[in-house]
């Protein structure tokens, strides 16, 4: 349950995320810098099964992972959160489609995987059902991606017409305007709402990865982005890249 939109802009990209909870799971960990091989990335710390959903390395990748409603789901399933700590160590998201291919998916409840090459490259999805695993392009400029154990067409109708009135009425679109489509209740605190709010569920975190051609910055909330939680803001400088 997540909404995920980005924007690029100036040579940067910026990657804004809702993570949707139910209110009885473990609260997560603010981000830190963690190890991958020999590669450092940020990321949050999921409460329960110690992976992250989000994370940004130091080659220049952001890696963003949604549940999905519909497909086939194992008896005994085991955490999707463990993939972006082993995708972490690629270099170039065709490797992190190289590593993925080689993951042991049939364990794992269907996902979403959105891939972002840094500031200026490619941006893929790719997207497990349960029973086949299949990769598609994303707009690298801006886009959105929605969830809901509800149901992700609902939730992609909802919040994408909110996301295309509100694209509709600002010209030029911009990085604040975004932001306040995440803290969005329109039209009214809900299950559908962009910042959600249900009797079992709820927003729990916002976070905002920022990554240019040097460094990448990812802020994190720990509570809805409606609230006044503060900001924890944690850098990393990136690797160049081999010649």
């Amino acid at each position: 349950m997540c909404t995920a939109s980005w924007l690029r802009r100036d040579g940067a990209l910026h990657l804004l995320f809702n993570r949707d909870e139910e209110r009885g799971r473990e609260s997560a960990s603010p981000p830190v810098l963690q190890r991958s091989g020999l590669t450092r990335f940020l990321a949050p710390r999921d409460g329960r099964a110690d992976g992250t959903w989000l994370a940004a390395t130091e080659r220049g990748l952001v890696l963003a992972l949604l549940n999905a409603s519909a497909g086939r789901r194992p008896a005994r399933p085991a955490s999707r959160g463990g993939l972006i700590p082993r995708l972490a160590p690629a270099a170039a998201i065709e490797e992190i489609a190289a590593r993925l291919a080689r993951e042991p998916l049939a364990d794992l409840p269907p996902f979403r995987l959105a891939a972002f090459a840094g500031a200026g490259g490619a941006a893929r999805l790719a997207a497990w059902d349960g029973d086949s695993l299949a990769w598609s392009e994303l707009d690298p400029d801006t886009g959105l991606l929605c969830s809901s154990a509800l149901g992700d067409e609902r939730a992609t109708r909802e919040r994408g017409a909110l996301w295309e009135r509100s694209r509709a009425g600002a010209r030029p679109w911009d990085l604040e305007r975004q932001r306040a489509f995440h803290r969005s209740h329109d039209p009214a605190p809900s299950a559908w709402s962009v910042c959600m709010h249900r009797a079992d569920a709820r927003t729990v975190s916002y976070a905002e990865v920022e990554i240019d051609a040097a460094e990448a910055v990812l802020r994190y909330h720990g509570g809805p982005p409606c609230s006044l939680a503060p900001a924890l803001d944690l850098r990393l400088a990136l690797v160049p890249a081999a010649s």
